[in-house]
This record gives C-alpha cells, structure tokens and sequence, in this order.
C-alpha cells in the first residue's frame, strides 16, 4: 500500500482507486513549479519530435 500524501483527488475506474496528490508542488516556489512545468513541456516536444521523424524514415 502506498503511503497516503496530500490527496487532492480520489476516484475509482472499475476495481481501481486512484489517488491524486499534490506533493510534488508543497513547499516549493511558484518559480520552481514553473520550472518543472518547463521541464516536462521540452520532454514532451522531445518526444513528439523524435516520432515524428521514426515516422518519416
């Protein structure tokens, strides 16, 4: 079982349950958030580059 953050979401999807929490972002900066923001949006650019020239070879 994992242990419980601060849920900020919880639901179910059939047999499932998910939990949502915001741990990632507690005690940080609106600077660092957006920094991590900016992080994640060049990893998926990234991403989405590279399929697309797998696609054309």
């Amino acid at each position: 079982m994992v242990p419980a953050g601060h849920v900020v979401k919880e639901g179910k999807i059939g047999n499932t349950t998910y939990r949502i929490c915001d741990d990632a972002y507690r005690n940080r900066t609106s600077k660092d958030i957006d920094r991590t923001l900016h992080n994640i949006a060049v990893i998926g650019r990234r991403i989405l580059i590279n399929k697309k020239t797998e696609v054309k070879k």
